[in-house]
């Protein structure tokens, strides 16, 4: 069985290519110049509506949180990558389970009025003690939660 020829002329037609060869081509080639200029005027163009886009969506968003809005009063890491989070949104204060890929309401807190945000990684220790504190609280009021 001979494979060789017909198998060439089916690649060279799916490929597009000319059976005659460039050498008898009518087009004449465009310089390595021009062409790299417009691949990079293609490429600013592309790059260009990208960021359009993208400042179009942070600036019309509709549904996103008011700045300031959202508080975090206090936050501990609970294991390598999860962390307990209790955060104020609006008149509401919520205790958050986060880990990688989601986020869980451990339970809704009561309000608070002296309760003021924190910086959760803060050095001093008082963001962890204070939480610890909320934390222990909480959980003896709502044991099974």
């Amino acid at each position: 069985m001979r494979f060789g020829r017909p198998v060439w002329i089916v690649a060279m037609l799916a490929w597009g290519m000319p059976l005659a060869g460039r050498a008898q081509s009518s087009t004449p080639m465009p310089s390595p110049a021009a062409s790299l200029l417009n691949a990079t005027l293609g490429l600013v163009a592309v790059v260009a509506i990208i960021l359009a886009i993208g400042w179009f969506m942070r600036r019309f968003a509709g549904g996103s949180v008011a700045k300031g809005a959202l508080q975090i009063i206090a936050a501990t890491s609970v294991g390598q990558r999860e962390r307990v989070v209790v955060v104020r949104y609006r008149d509401q204060t919520l205790m958050l389970g986060v880990a990688p890929g989601r986020v869980n309401l451990l339970q809704a807190l009561p309000a608070q009025a002296d309760t003021e945000p924190v910086n959760p990684g803060g050095a001093d220790g008082s963001a962890n003690s204070s939480f610890l504190e909320r934390f222990t609280q909480a959980m003896r009021r709502n044991p099974h939660a």
